[in-house]
């Protein structure tokens, strides 16, 4: 079951691979986090898998241009994805104020997709302020500027994992000696 955590929670607790928590963005959620990363992770992944994660998010922040406009603090180490009790989180107050900012989606929405909360049919559309519309026209024009560019990069990227895989599943490693098992390992590696 996904809950939320915030800096209160954590009063007293200090264990040096738990994520910082920052003060303008405090609320965590092991929604979908956990789902990817379950149970309780090895310092190894919270400290290769976890960053490289983050970086994906950060990476959209940047693309549109959210990352300043949010006030992303550049000498943090991670900002959307940490770990607290060894166990994966998202921060949902950071994703919350992204979604507020791109055209199509909100809050609301992010509360729904990742907390299960239903939205009230009768509720109005949320209101945004006119620097808030002028900043989710530019976010969702620098998106769609960007994505064409990102979906041949990955269907390249798609068809060179396709025939290295395929290299690898065709490969009798079982025929090869030492050294060259060895050579084989260091060519993967590369």
């Amino acid at each position: 079951m996904a809950q939320t955590l915030d800096a209160a929670d954590l009063t007293g607790w200090v264990p040096e691979l738990d994520t910082e928590v920052w003060d303008r963005y405090p609320t965590w959620t092991s929604a979908n986090a956990g789902e990817i990363l379950p149970g309780v992770m090895t310092p190894l992944t919270i400290s290769m898998i976890i960053p490289q994660g983050d970086h994906g998010f950060l990476y959209l922040f940047d693309v549109v241009d959210l990352a300043e406009q949010l006030g992303v603090d550049r000498s943090r180490d991670l900002y959307f994805i940490g770990s607290f009790f060894g166990r994966a989180h998202l921060n949902l107050s950071l994703i919350r104020a992204g979604a507020d900012m791109l055209g199509g989606t909100s809050a609301e929405a992010i509360d729904e997709q990742y907390m299960g909360q239903a939205r009230d049919p009768d509720a109005p559309p949320k209101q945004f302020t006119a620097e808030q519309e002028a900043v989710r026209a530019k976010t969702g024009a620098q998106l769609e500027a960007a994505v064409p560019g990102h979906i041949q990069a990955t269907l390249e990227n798609e068809q060179l994992v396709a025939e290295y895989v395929a290299g690898q599943l065709s490969a009798d490693l079982g025929a090869l000696g030492d050294q060259e098992l060895l050579a084989a390992l260091e060519d993967n590696l590369e």
